[in-house]
């Protein structure tokens, strides 16, 4: 691989910091268009990003290596979907200690890397937590699906024993009992019904939280009504209403403004 150009640059260390880049671009293709239903047991793979015009059948499988997908339709029970490295595709290795600032020339393709984080491509910044892929769904989840992608989620209403995991943002409407979701960025949604986990890097935005839910974020949380759940933030906490706030932990404040505050 030709890398015309090589910078590195200690910031906060002078340690010395040795590093080995590859990186090949495919530099933000226009994905596919599948003008058809996946059907229930389909197993697809593909090595693009895709729209899917039709709807995912019931215990369907979708992986994307490199690229992410848009469904115009709905995902049927059981459907598992798993995208990665959306826009770009790259590889990269590195060793040693210190912070490192890269500009790197490959294939005529200009990169920016800080500590391994790739932070410009051809002057489009990536900001954190924003996705070089992702899943994109314009209709309903059904019953135990299976999202997994490291760029964001964003649909409608999710079945009960909803898995989803994102290295980005989960956006939803109402997400039924017994979810399970992780995101590295942000958590929003209309409600959560009774036993959800969210789990948030960033912060968590809710409506109205069902019983013996547990809602965790790495910033604030704010919420409706929350009925007899655990909640933690290393932010602050608001709630419109709550029947019991001794379990909640926060960095910051907690607030139920028809409720109690302290």
């Amino acid at each position: 691989m030709n890398i015309s150009t090589l910078n590195s640059i200690g910031i906060l260390s002078a340690a010395c910091v040795l590093l080995t880049i590859a990186v090949t671009n495919r530099a933000f293709a226009e994905p596919n268009i599948l003008e058809r239903n996946i059907a229930s047991g389909e197993v697809l793979e593909l090595d693009h990003s895709v729209v899917i015009k039709g709807n995912i059948g019931t215990n369907a499988r979708v992986n994307i290596t490199h690229g992410g997908i848009r469904v115009e339709g709905t995902i049927g029970d059981g459907a598992i979907i798993k995208t990665r490295n959306g826009s770009i595709e790259s590889h990269s290795s590195y060793s040693g200690t210190g912070n490192s600032v890269m500009m790197v020339n490959t294939n005529g393709h200009s990169t920016t890397v800080i500590n391994g984080h790739v932070i410009t491509v051809d002057s489009h910044r990536i900001e954190e937590n924003e996705p070089l892929g992702g899943i994109e769904v314009d209709g309903d989840l059904g019953k135990d699906v299976h999202l997994d992608t490291d760029g964001s989620i964003a649909a409608k209403n999710a079945g009960e024993k909803l898995h989803a995991d994102a290295s980005g943002s989960v956006t939803l409407n109402h997400i039924a009992s017994s979810a399970q979701i992780k995101a590295g960025g942000s958590i929003t949604a209309e409600n959560a019904d009774s036993g959800s986990v969210l789990n948030a890097g960033g912060s968590i935005t809710c409506g109205d939280v069902g019983h013996a839910s547990n809602l965790k974020a790495g910033g604030s949380i704010t919420a409706g009504y929350v009925d007899s759940s655990l909640l933690s933030a290393g932010g602050s906490i608001t709630a419109q209403n709550a029947n019991d706030t001794g379990p909640w932990r926060a960095g910051g404040s907690i607030i139920v403004s028809g409720n109690s505050a302290r």
